[in-house]
């Protein structure tokens, strides 16, 4: 359970400027404060030497593009030299060639912002090899004695040609949590960003929540629950602590974010499947709250978002996806009360000229701060398909943009103004408790309840400054007992760490 707590209350800006036919007015002074972004993959050719490198910061400099997102993590690699994860052994990443280091050693002298883009769960595709005796599906794949991967309820852990790790296994959560805290601690980053971080798509017709089964997932929700069945796929009660293990993951990872670097983005890459929601009622009924339970509805309510990014990718020659891809905007900018909204746009899905009419759109939706575009590497739908080359698909896009973005904008380091959290956990005889109840009670006299994640995490972003006291409740039928508690100071823009409580 998540007790939803307010961040940042960030004022979102917006620019709007208008399109006809193929013309877009370029941006008017003064400059304003927007995020211009690319995401940056590492499936082709963008920063796997030191030419590929300068040729993306150039480009980056000459369209006035402000932050870039760079996957970095892939399948449990790094496309970096320093993290808790091995190195991407990638063929065609230069020896001993670190390229986040170079990238930031690049953009940050141009005032160009570094978000490390991390896949979330991916850990493994069959086409190719394992490279790593330390990689994680080396040591913990689906043939392992405790495996980490996630299954369906028949034992399947392939997910088309992909092996993905369950946020539900304690150990795989905390790997997660940790590849992340890694980054932070070790390149000097502008933000974070989380890519699916979810379960994995159903596959069939009534798009069914099918994955979680791994066997100490499953274990550990009977144990809570007080169940020994196997839930059936869309039972509510399986499907919503299976929702909670990915908000769990999230909420942590952003708490060690800010004891870090209190001022880096900590962003999500968020899906936005089919028709638009209007309500937060509605949203409960999309297939991304349903299908691969991802509330991010309520990660931006509870404040562990800094910046929501809905990965928008609709095509704008087919009148239902454009309408889509209005109302996703709609709908995610009503959630911008704790975090900054930007709208993710699929350059590969349409022709430039499409995407400089979604741009134009989503710039005029109050609340939008600005645009994320995928990709660097794939500018125009005929670059996706083979019909013109990446050079020249980047070329169209200048022509197209260039006007657009005629004068520099900036962007800057996540607020901190509103920061005053913690961070918490809770063991019993020097071993995690999961699921352990928890009241926080405020130096204003409000209080509220959580539990404790897989590896006994509590915590939150935001309260009220001053004496707090944190309690350990113990249920048995109708009474509450306190089995422990202890007691700190809340301290303003800050997220720290507490003494471990410690249960009988």
């Amino acid at each position: 359970m998540w007790i939803r707590y307010g961040l940042l209350g960030l004022l979102a800006v917006f620019l709007s400027f208008t399109s006809k036919a193929q013309q877009v007015k370029p941006l008017g002074l003064p400059p304003i404060m927007q995020v211009r972004g690319l995401w940056v993959d590492a499936f082709g050719a963008g920063f796997k030497n030191q030419t590929e490198v300068n040729t993306l910061i150039g480009y980056a400099q000459t369209m006035k593009i402000n932050a870039l997102f760079v996957q970095v993590g892939r399948r449990m690699d790094c496309f970096c030299n320093r993290a808790s994860v091995p190195r991407s052994a990638d063929p065609k990443l230069a020896a001993n060639f670190d390229p986040l280091q170079a990238i930031l050693e690049k953009a940050k002298p141009l005032g160009i912002q570094v978000h490390a883009w991390v896949i979330t769960t991916a850990a493994f595709n069959s086409t190719e090899p394992l490279f790593s005796a330390k990689h994680v599906m080396a040591t913990h794949g689906r043939t392992a004695p405790d495996p980490w991967v996630t299954m369906d309820a028949t034992g399947n852990s392939r997910v088309g040609k992909d092996e993905i790790l369950d946020v539900g296994h304690p150990a795989a959560a905390d790997y997660i949590v940790r590849f992340y805290t890694s980054l932070l601690e070790n390149y000097d980053l502008d933000g974070i960003q989380f890519d699916r971080v979810r379960y994995p798509d159903s596959g069939d017709a009534q798009f069914r929540p099918l994955w979680g089964y791994n066997p100490t997932a499953l274990k550990r929700f009977q144990t809570e629950t007080a169940r020994t069945d196997i839930p059936n796929p869309t039972d509510e009660q399986w499907s919503q602590w299976r929702r909670d293990q990915i908000t769990n993951v999230v909420r942590r990872v952003y708490l060690e974010a800010k004891m870090i670097k209190p001022n880096a983005w900590v962003s999500a890459a968020t899906i936005t499947y089919k028709a638009a929601p209007r309500t937060l009622e509605e949203f409960k009924q999309t297939r991304t709250y349903k299908e691969v339970l991802q509330d991010w509805a309520g990660w931006t309510a509870a404040g562990i978002l800094d910046m929501n990014i809905p990965m928008n990718y609709k095509r704008e020659y087919d009148a239902t996806q454009a309408k889509e891809f209005d109302g996703w905007n709609n709908f995610a900018s009503t959630t911008r009360e704790n975090a900054v909204v930007l709208s993710g746009l699929g350059f590969f899905v349409n022709k430039t000229t499409d995407s400089s009419k979604q741009l134009a759109r989503a710039l005029k939706t109050p609340g939008i701060s600005g645009f994320v575009g995928y990709s660097y590497r794939t500018t125009d739908l005929d670059v996706l398909n083979s019909k013109k080359t990446e050079t020249n698909g980047r070329k169209d896009f200048q022509k197209i943009f260039s006007p657009i973005f005629a004068n520099q904008v900036q962007w800057t380091r996540a607020p901190t103004n509103k920061l005053s959290g913690f961070l918490g956990r809770v063991t019993q005889a020097g071993t995690a408790l999961s699921n352990a109840e928890i009241e926080i009670q405020a130096s204003d006299g409000s209080s509220l309840l959580l539990r404790t994640d897989a590896n006994g995490y509590y915590g939150v972003p935001r309260l009220p400054i001053g004496k707090t006291k944190i309690v350990l409740l113990q249920r048995a039928g109708n009474t509450v007992t306190v089995s422990s508690s202890l007691e700190f100071t809340v301290i303003q823009r800050q997220v720290q760490r507490i003494t471990d409580l410690v249960a009988p």
